[in-house]
């Protein structure tokens, strides 16, 4: 076990593709982010967000892992941006839009070339905090775009304009088909409000959404945290920590399976044997699920408190 102490909290992790170093990203408003070495286990550096921008607690590596994309906030412009930096020197070589406002999740499509936005919609200011400042005008949206261009390919907003699009995943298809993106929702309108927090998604066609039923729904309480799709089976994983849940879904048939009771459920990722899922909690909890549901618990650890990611390093 290796652990180094840093000065915020952090939210999510990239692995980069050989599984030698992972990025850890500060939560948002942070400005911070922690390139580790695994092999060497050290830190080998902090990096910082530039003046008037902060990280939004995610990113992703090119195929070959020498960039780094982390999806940030233009807050004095109120404005996306995916800032890509050069991983050996930690240096920022460009940016470009996100084709939004407060992009949060952010994946690399199997193509290599397309990065998948998940773009909140959601205007923030430091000044104010983690404070929403335009639920009235929010405009989230799925987003494509091209990594070397910049060029937006394709934008999908949710059935709700107050449907804040947060996480994803990403599962690559056979025989050149598009990739199936899975992408779950925090609702910033009523609790009550009868929302779908779930979605599908394929290049070139329609978002298709899930709800559980009623009581189960209500006990999401609009609010999700990590998605994971177990590519043989077509199970999603949905974690709703604020709900005490996971939730199960056919991600090929778009609709609800089960639900299964897990207090702070939050991160979500496939075991590195890549038969099952592994499911963190805000209580120290290691989880083994299986796509059916059973259960397993690997590990309680009681002086660790895990965030809302969690990513199973192979190799």
């Amino acid at each position: 076990m290796f652990k180094h102490p840093v000065p915020e909290r952090a939210h999510s992790v990239s692995l980069a593709p050989d599984a030698k170093q992972v990025v850890f990203y500060a939560r948002r408003p942070g400005r911070l982010a922690w390139q580790i070495d695994l092999r060497e286990k050290r830190l080998v550096r902090t990096l910082h967000a530039e003046r008037g921008r902060h990280f939004y607690g995610h990113g992703c590596f090119s195929p070959d892992g020498e960039y780094l994309y982390t999806s940030e906030n233009d807050f004095e412009n109120a404005r996306g941006v995916i800032v890509e930096r050069e991983l050996k020197s930690g240096k920022i070589v460009r940016e470009f839009s996100s084709g939004g406002i407060s992009p949060h999740d952010l994946r690399l499509s199997s193509d290599g070339n397309t990065l998948v936005v998940a773009n909140g919609g959601l205007q923030t200011h430091p000044d104010r905090g983690r404070d929403p400042l335009n639920l009235d005008t929010m405009q989230p949206s799925l987003a494509y775009v091209d990594r070397h261009s910049g060029e937006l390919l394709e934008q999908i907003a949710p059935p709700h304009h107050q449907l804040s699009m947060r996480h994803l995943w990403v599962t690559p298809n056979e025989a050149g088909a598009q990739d199936e993106v899975a992408v779950v929702m925090q609702h910033q309108g009523p609790v009550t409000d009868q929302v779908p927090l779930v979605g599908f998604h394929r290049r070139g066609q329609a978002l298709r959404t899930a709800m559980a039923p009623l009581s189960t729904q209500r006990q999401m309480q609009a609010y999700t945290a990590s998605v994971c799709v177990h590519p043989q089976s077509g199970v999603a994983m949905v974690t709703c920590p604020h709900g005490g849940l996971v939730t199960l879904w056919d991600a090929r048939q778009a609709r609800f399976l089960k639900a299964l009771p897990l207090a702070d459920a939050g991160g979500a990722n496939l075991s590195a044997d890549g038969e099952a899922f592994l499911v963190s909690t805000g209580l120290g909890q290691i989880n083994r699920i299986s796509p059916q549901g059973i259960r397993k618990v690997l590990a309680n650890t009681q002086n660790s408190h895990w965030d809302n990611h969690l990513v199973s390093a192979r190799g």
